[in-house]
């Protein structure tokens, strides 16, 4: 924690990961605690459920993103949460679906990420990325 992420006592981490990563994420949390971790919040995503949205979502679905959960996770970077991401999901998941409404999803979520993203780039000072493979 303090090596990798120079996580500080009394500072928070926010944590991405799949789902797959759960029994890695709940370690990080562990030794992030013992390092003195004052909250540590884990956001998981589920590739099968965004799988779902592809299948089974409305059209005006694919122009829209969670830009309340962006604004809440750049809030916590604002407040200097370090950041750690574990990624390494599945690149062909969405292989098969319609490459517009890939598109479409990856604008409308870039656009509400935007802002977390500028902070995680010029003002958050502690990030690290894990990848699985």
């Amino acid at each position: 924690m303090r090596a990798g992420l120079g996580l500080a006592p009394g500072q928070e981490l926010v944590m991405t990961a799949t789902l797959d990563a759960v029994p890695l994420a709940r370690r990080i949390t562990e030794h992030a605690y013992k390092a003195g971790a004052s909250l540590v919040t884990t956001l998981f995503t589920d590739e099968e459920s965004a799988l779902l949205r592809f299948l089974h979502g409305s059209d005006a679905s694919f122009d829209a993103a969670p830009s309340w959960l962006y604004e809440g996770v750049a809030q916590a970077f604002r407040s200097c949460a370090a950041r750690l991401a574990i990624t390494g999901g599945d690149p062909s998941l969405l292989s098969k679906e319609d490459p517009e409404k890939v598109s479409r999803v990856n604008r409308a979520t870039s656009k509400a990420y935007r802002p977390t993203l500028e902070l995680i780039v010029t003002t958050s000072p502690l990030s690290l990325s894990i990848v699985l493979i």
